[in-house]
């Protein structure tokens, strides 16, 4: 019988405070870098209570469901910059979050 890890969790609380487990990205985004959006790895997502969970492959990824909007907008993007979203506080935090979680990844061909 074949054995698989089980799935990363990563609290929002955590995300949000800025705290770095390792894989995180290295540096947050300043707006400038450019992303490119990975929408197939995102295989369903809902809404339950607070949170927006977005169902991968391997793992479900729980955000605050007040970033549903700023979600949808990213997945219907092939690129970003943390700077092209609405509110930058909050996209700058979700960029950050989506790469940790592989839904997008830096794009250094896209260079701006």
């Amino acid at each position: 019988m074949k054995e698989f890890l089980p799935p990363i969790s990563r609290p929002v609380g955590m995300v949000c405070s800025g705290a770095r487990r390792d894989g995180d990205a290295a540096e947050p985004p300043d707006g400038k870098t450019a992303y490119r959006v990975n929408a197939h790895t995102v295989l369903a997502a809902t809404r339950s209570g607070e949170r927006l969970l977005l169902h991968l492959a391997d793992r479900v990824v729980a955000v605050p469901a007040a970033v549903t909007d700023l979600v949808a907008d990213i997945l219907a993007r092939d690129r970003l910059t943390s700077g092209d979203l609405p509110d930058h506080r909050l996209g700058t935090r979700l960029v950050r979050r989506l790469e940790a979680e592989g839904v997008i990844e830096a794009d250094p061909s896209s260079a701006r």
